[in-house]
């Protein structure tokens, strides 16, 4: 197993943790452990490599051979791996790594394929945080019940827990099964609110999705007020436009009308003026006949 605060210096595995090799898979020795051939900087190693952050059943468990199955599938549908180093020699001297293919990335591993299929368990005393995504690949695995999770228990007796048995079975009491009886009952009870909040949360989804219609058909008529209103604003300037146009006109008809006008009554002025003498020069020519 993984302890912790592994120096990073070489071991007996030849690798340096913290680094990433380039890896072919070379066979499955059980649903947590693989056999691979890394290319180190100087030459080729043939070692065996423990799956960080997961624990498979155990042969003998339930689901112990379906592991098994499982990662060997998983191993050979990529021929070219990478092998990223977090301890470079447990209690066994296998080295503890991330294997993910070469194609893919660091969060495509098949450590967290493993646990998300429901093959694997998250071991959180070694990765307490979840990493590369394995704590959350065994939730999605424990909602959807796949694999392992299938059982009513929550996946009945962790590898852990069956292996402290089979090293100390006499040491094992009565008080100690029932700490596990309760520790079952109450995973099987928060992954049962667990579901109902998950029910709650597709019919909060149902009516989020409702609500974004709705919004959805409010801001098409907001958009559709919005158009009709400028087309209004549109027409309103351009009746403005026409009428200060219109306007202006008129004042200038009333400045001509002014203007003749005043012309007019210049030239009856003038008229008036040119009439005058001529009747006077009649009234004479009157007389004096």
């Amino acid at each position: 197993m993984l302890t912790s605060n592994q120096p990073q210096k070489r071991r007996q595995t030849g690798v340096v943790v913290g680094h990433t090799y380039p890896c072919k898979a070379l066979e499955v020795i059980d649903g947590d452990s693989v056999r691979v051939e890394v290319q180190t900087d100087n030459t080729v190693i043939s070692t065996e490599v423990r799956l960080f952050g997961l624990d498979a059943p155990e042969h003998g468990q339930p689901f112990g051979n379906d592991a098994s199955s499982a990662l060997a599938r998983l191993v050979h549908s990529h021929s070219e791996w990478r092998l990223e180093v977090r301890a470079s020699s447990d209690r066994y001297g296998r080295v503890v790594g991330l294997l993910y293919p070469s194609t893919l990335t660091r969060g495509q591993s098949l450590n967290r394929e493993v646990v998300h299929r429901g093959m694997a368990y998250w071991d959180p005393e070694y990765a307490p945080k979840g990493e590369y995504g394995i704590g959350a690949a065994e939730l999605s695995a424990r909602i959807a019940r796949r694999g392992l999770w299938r059982n009513p228990r929550s996946g009945g007796v962790r590898p852990w827990d069956h292996r402290w048995k089979d090293d100390d079975d006499d040491f094992i009491s009565e008080q100690r099964e029932r700490e596990l009886d309760a520790a079952n009952a109450k995973t099987a009870e928060l992954e049962r609110q667990l579901a109902d909040l998950t029910t709650q949360s597709r019919y909060s989804r149902r009516e989020r999705d409702r609500a974004n219609a709705k919004m959805s058909e409010l801001e098409r008529q907001l958009m559709d007020s919005i158009t009709r209103s400028s087309y209004l604003r549109r027409e309103r300037d351009e009746a403005q436009s026409e009428q200060k146009k219109l306007a202006e006109s008129v004042e200038q008809y009333k400045r001509e009308v002014a203007h003749l006008r005043a012309e007019l009554t210049r030239v009856q002025r003038l008229l008036l003026e040119a009439v005058v003498p001529i009747r006077v020069r009649l009234v004479r020519w009157l007389i004096r006949r």
